[in-house]
């Protein structure tokens, strides 16, 4: 036997060796790692979140890769007045039971706060008291409607800010805590904001909706990461253009380019589209303030 030859095979088995365990220990943490995924009633994509030992609703992508996560939260308010807005707390109930997946509505995304609402009502906020320009607008004195409210804050800061009327506004599952959160934040003794704020289901694809919204006078529109799937852009957009407001101000964070390039393509054939980065209200944010006039 050649020596030589016996010494290099043992060395080669050594190294496949090696490189078997290896591969062994890459499936283990993989398979120990893979998202348990799951599909609603209404076409929501699910996805398990251990951390938080919940189901996250996430937008489905067509490569059949894994579908990116919604992003979690930049802010840790407990919104029972901790958060304010001109100086006025803004008091909101996050804490709803969640409904099973199969049956909610686009994951039921109005039943959390999304950073993209904080930082909507930060803006709204910092322009009522700062100077004006090309892209600063104030919500005092206006009839403001907010769509896809979820949990309403957005809209309630406009009403602490000195709207004339809001109307929050989203489908009738949220229906219940955002009239909980007006009658919580416009009772407070110390509450010195709109008196006439109110709530009422609108849904994107029922423009008959928007349009008894409408007659009764809409000065502007305010959303806050209202889009993260690909179907509701066009019925968001018809649902804007039917509400007829000379301004709306959307805050947004991009989850999937696809959707982006929908959405701005749309909305290009109605408005003068002007974009605002927020990192100047949180550093690590990633969110876009867009701005919006009709032709």
């Amino acid at each position: 036997v050649n020596r030589d030859s016996l010494a290099t095979n043992m060395l080669w088995l050594g190294r496949f060796e090696r490189s078997l365990l290896y591969l062994l220990i890459i499936v283990q943490i993989s398979s120990s790692h893979k998202r348990r995924i799951r599909t609603s009633t209404d076409g929501t994509v699910f996805v398990w979140n251990e951390d938080q030992r919940m189901w996250i609703g996430v937008e489905p992508t067509e490569n059949h890769e894994d579908p990116p996560l919604i992003a979690g939260s930049l802010y840790t308010f407990n919104y029972d007045g901790d958060f304010r807005i001109n100086n006025q707390a803004i008091l909101l109930n996050e804490h709803q039971q969640q409904r099973p997946a199969s049956e909610q509505q686009h994951g039921d995304t109005g039943r959390r706060v999304w950073d993209g609402s904080v930082l909507l009502a930060k803006y709204l906020e910092e322009m009522a008291v700062g100077e004006k320009s090309e892209t600063r607008v104030s919500v005092v004195g206006k009839k403001v409607v907010e769509v896809g409210s979820g949990l309403g804050l957005v809209g309630l800061a406009a009403a602490a800010l000195g709207a004339e009327k809001v109307t929050l506004t989203d489908l009738s599952y949220c229906l219940d805590g955002l009239e909980r959160n007006v009658h919580a934040t416009t009772t407070q003794e110390s509450w010195q904001g709109a008196e006439g704020v109110k709530a009422q289901v609108l849904d994107w694809t029922n423009l008959e909706q928007a349009t008894k919204l409408k007659s009764g006078g809409v000065d502007m529109v305010l959303g806050a990461d209202v889009v993260w799937m690909e179907e509701l852009v066009e019925p968001l957009v018809a649902t804007l253009v039917e509400l007829s407001a000379p301004v709306i101000v959307l805050s947004h964070l991009t989850r999937s380019r696809q959707t982006d390039n929908h959405l701005f393509s749309i909305l290009a054939r109605h408005y003068h589209v002007q974009i605002e980065e927020t990192k100047h209200l949180h550093p690590a944010s990633d969110s876009i303030l867009i701005f919006l006039t009709p032709f």
